[in-house]
């Protein structure tokens, strides 16, 4: 070994500031993968944090630091832009730049201007381009490096539970996550149980795990015999995955992130007449046992790999 090389390689380490910066921190997946990409640099030596205002995500050994942090940078450092309109007020920052994509504006609920505003961001040459899938990644127009999302750990640990919960909706009461198509599949079929996972929800006749801490959350998915996401568009699938992870059968509708999600295979992928014939067929006749060891399969496939990350950054 060369030593010289290999304390030269450690220092850069040491020396290399990542900044993953975004306008607030909240409890939404875009903001969760950035720490989750943050913590996994740091426990390889890198100074990886986030730059936002709110306090730090307890379950993260990350700090959270204000912009002025970025006065700090050198042209050896790294920028990472959480969310496109950033893009203009951190040029004046050193390092190498990066926006992050994890999404397809033109399929989110957002006005012509905003997705012209985001093209413009994109094309910005001074800016290269990771995306967490194809989807986030091809609607831009621009080239770009895929880094797909993982499955955190927590979702492959195994819980002595009963599947208690015959249907579980996941997703925000919101118009993107497709809720009400959703609420009408699982109600399809009278006299199961239904609960319904999300951030922001409503009442009705289920059982409501509004906002749940995040450690539970498995153990939600491992109550549940069948999951239903029935989102329009998803940047990249995670709680997809979550739900193969745990063994719960999904129903999904494409949503362009999820293009793991293979019908007959892993899940059962297509319109809403199609989930609710599909529902039937799990509750009252065969338990799909193949599907969801498929799904299990897949869902393995995805665990964090941090090495492509390092790659991509040059560590």
């Amino acid at each position: 070994m060369d030593l010289n090389n290999s304390e030269s390689v450690t220092k850069s380490l040491e020396q290399t500031k990542i900044a993953y910066v975004m306008d607030l921190v909240i409890v939404c997946g875009g903001v969760l993968v950035a720490f989750e990409h943050c913590q996994l640099l740091r426990e390889q030596g890198i100074d990886a944090f986030i730059v936002g205002n709110g306090p730090p995500l307890g379950e993260y050994d990350v700090p959270v630091y204000p912009m002025s942090k970025l006065e700090e940078f050198t042209d050896d450092d790294i920028i990472v832009s959480v969310w496109y309109p950033q893009v203009t007020m951190l040029e004046k920052y050193k390092g190498r730049k990066i926006q992050f994509s994890q999404d397809c504006i033109e399929d989110c609920n957002v006005s012509g201007q905003e997705i012209e505003d985001c093209r413009v961001a994109r094309r910005n040459p001074n800016w290269e381009i990771m995306a967490v899938s194809k989807y986030a990644g091809d609607w831009t127009g621009c080239d770009y490096t895929l880094i797909p999302n993982g499955i955190n750990k927590r979702f492959f640990d195994k819980h002595d539970l009963n599947r208690d919960i015959d249907i579980l909706i996941e997703g925000n009461n919101e118009p993107n996550k497709g809720i009400d198509d959703a609420i009408e599949i699982a109600q399809s079929i009278p006299n199961f149980k239904i609960g319904w996972l999300g951030r922001e929800t409503r009442g009705g006749d289920w059982e409501l795990f509004t906002n749940a801490p995040r450690e539970i959350i498995p153990q939600i998915y491992q109550r549940s015999k069948v999951t239903i996401k029935c989102s329009k568009s998803e940047g990249f699938g995670l709680p997809h995955l979550e739900a193969m992870a745990s063994g719960s059968l999904l129903l999904t509708y494409n949503s362009g992130g999820n293009d793991f999600c293979k019908d007959g295979f892993n899940c059962y992928m297509g319109d809403k007449e199609y989930l609710k014939k599909r529902l039937e067929d799990v509750l009252i006749g065969e338990y799909g046992k193949d599907i969801i060891k498929n799904a299990y399969n897949t869902a393995e496939l995805f665990k964090w790999n941090i090495k492509k990350l390092m790659q991509f950054y040059n560590l």
